[in-house]
């Protein structure tokens, strides 16, 4: 049975364009969105949703139409795409964006900026 999650995330401050986007726990994110989900109850599932989330948008859908609440709410804060190196928080497991999937952001939290 599916149960409701929030899902909490964070985009990393300064993305190096030119060199390697990846995790930094001691760079600096910005919390710019919290929203419900329904939960398949593997946390790695549930950021892959929150990642179809954040890169839609409300004519470009890439998620489940359920959600097109959420997409509109997120890009209407004018926020950029989910990229490697963002930090999706589930409950309270933090997962950042890999090249492919995502893995436990070990070390973060200390630098979170609201």
């Amino acid at each position: 049975m599916d149960k409701s999650v929030t899902a909490i995330v964070y985009l990393k401050e300064e993305m190096d364009w030119f060199g390697s986007r990846t995790f930094d726990p001691n760079a600096l994110y910005r919390e710019v969105a919290a929203f419900a989900i329904e939960s398949t109850g593997d946390p790695l599932e549930d950021c892959e949703t929150v990642f179809e989330i954040c890169n839609s948008y409300p004519q470009e859908i890439h998620c489940d139409p359920k959600y097109i609440g959420q997409v509109s709410h997120y890009r209407d804060e004018q926020n950029r795409s989910l990229s490697v190196g963002d930090v999706v928080q589930i409950g309270e497991a933090a997962f950042h964006v890999d090249p492919s999937g995502f893995s436990m952001a070990i070390g973060f939290g200390q630098e979170v900026t609201a």
